[in-house]
């Protein structure tokens, strides 16, 4: 009878110890797949060039750059080749980035900004994978025409594809927006047209985006596909950036 209740107590412990065993590989994986900051914000010292091919035949060159002035204050500037520039700015708060303002600039002409005035513009969130996150926000822009935006995304997980040559481990997330007039100045040279846009993008670890496909669709007009690829990596000195296997 002692020998029986040795045994049972045994049995017990061992099958408490392989839960536990089991509760820590799993959250090792969960952590090794997480989506992170590191995923979205890439290197801030160095200049990134993307390809963007539309179905209609029509292909653009641009290069961004990051920039953090402050703790947490990030600012992202898309410069075009016919001069032109646009830029984003975000904050970032624990395990979350807020979208703050975006604008564009032609030079020696116009300056359009559009400011966030209600809601959060929720682009980054933490997560495991299947995780999902939802954002909704109105915004005005400088001819005081208003828009609101839904977003949602899902976290897919790691998957491993090919950029620059090389195979590399990526953060793959699903997205769809919804754009909706509000508001239309009489006085504007321009505003959101109401709009649908689902995509899917490739994320990696210190390099940020690398790649992008998605589609949009306007009421009333015929819609637009496109995808976008990381084609370089250069440094302050326009010495192009090799970067290895992750």
């Amino acid at each position: 009878m002692k020998f029986r209740s040795a045994f049972c107590i045994l049995s017990c412990i061992i099958i408490i110890h392989l839960l536990f065993i089991s509760s820590i590989n799993n959250a090792l994986a969960n952590d090794a797949d997480k989506l992170t900051i590191n995923y979205f914000i890439p290197h801030t010292g160095y200049r990134f060039s993307y390809t963007s091919l539309l179905n209609n035949n029509d292909k653009y060159d641009y290069v961004t750059t990051w920039e953090e002035s402050a703790p947490g204050a990030y600012k992202q500037i898309f410069y075009n080749k016919d001069g032109s520039r646009s830029y984003s700015i975000y904050q970032l708060n624990k395990d979350t980035l807020m979208g703050l303002e975006s604008g564009f600039e032609i030079p020696e002409s116009e300056v359009i900004v559009e400011k966030n005035i209600e809601g959060s513009d929720l682009v980054f969130q933490e997560q495991t994978p299947g995780g999902t996150w939802l954002s909704r926000y109105i915004t005005i822009d400088s001819y005081n025409n208003i828009s609101e935006y839904k977003c949602t995304y899902k976290y897919n997980g790691l998957e491993r594809i090919n950029i620059l040559g090389h195979d590399v481990q990526a953060a793959n997330i699903l997205w769809e927006k919804e754009c909706a007039a509000k508001q239309q100045s009489f006085y504007s040279e321009w505003c959101n047209i109401p709009s649908v846009s689902k995509g899917e993008d490739w994320y990696v670890e210190g390099m940020g985006l690398v790649k992008r496909v998605y589609g949009i669709s306007h009421k009333g007009s015929q819609a637009l596909s496109c995808t976008v690829f990381l084609t370089g990596i250069f440094d302050a000195n326009n010495n192009k950036i090799e970067f290895y296997d992750n």
